[in-house]
C-alpha cells in the first residue's frame, strides 16, 4: 500500500461508456483494498469472514464486487454504520460502563451475506496479476505526480 498511489484507467477502449468508468472505478478501489488483504494474510493468515461496514455498503453493486474481488463471503451488518457503533462501545468500556467488549455481538446484527459469482471471480482473478504489475509499474511516477500536487495543488 503506498500512500502516493493516484487512479488510473488503464485499457479504456472507443466502447467503454461512463458506466464502464464508474464501474472502473469501484472496482479499482476493492482491487487496492485486496491488495491490502494480501498483505494481512503473509503476516496473520487469511481471515475467517468479512465484515464490512460504512457507507460504501449502501451500493449493493460494490458489496457484490467485494466479495467477489476477494472471492469471500462478505457480511453486511444491520447498521451500516457500525464503526461508529464500536467507537461508542469502546468508550462504554473505556469508562466502565459495559464489563466485556463481547456485549458489541448483539448490538450489531448480520442481515446480508453475499456470496461470491463464480463467472465474476474467474474475471477478476484473471484481471487481478495485470491490475497489480500496473500498480507496480506505475509506482515511481505516482510518487513523481503526488510529490508535484503536494507542492503545487495543495
Amino acid at each position: 500500500w503506498s500512500a502516493d498511489a493516484r487512479g488510473s484507467f488503464f485499457g479504456l477502449a472507443l466502447h467503454h461508456t461512463r458506466d464502464h468508468m464508474v464501474r472502473a472505478v469501484l472496482e479499482g478501489v476493492m482491487y487496492n483494498l485486496y491488495s491490502v488483504l494480501l498483505a494481512v494474510r503473509e503476516l496473520a493468515g487469511a481471515p475467517e469472514k468479512i465484515h464490512a461496514s460504512g457507507g460504501f455498503v449502501r451500493s449493493k453493486l460494490w458489496r457484490q464486487i467485494m466479495a467477489d474481488v476477494f472471492n469471500q463471503n462478505v457480511t453486511i451488518p444491520e447498521s451500516f454504520e457500525s464503526s461508529s457503533l464500536g467507537a461508542a462501545v469502546l468508550g462504554l468500556y473505556a469508562l466502565g460502563e459495559i464489563e466485556s467488549l463481547d456485549e458489541v455481538e448483539g448490538m450489531i446484527g448480520d442481515t446480508n451475506e453475499l456470496v461470491p459469482i463464480e463467472a465474476n471471480v474467474k474475471v477478476y482473478e484473471e484481471l487481478m496479476s495485470i491490475y497489480l504489475s500496473v500498480s507496480r509499474q506505475l509506482e515511481g511516477d505516482y510518487s513523481r505526480i503526488a510529490e508535484f500536487q503536494r507542492r503545487h495543488l495543495e
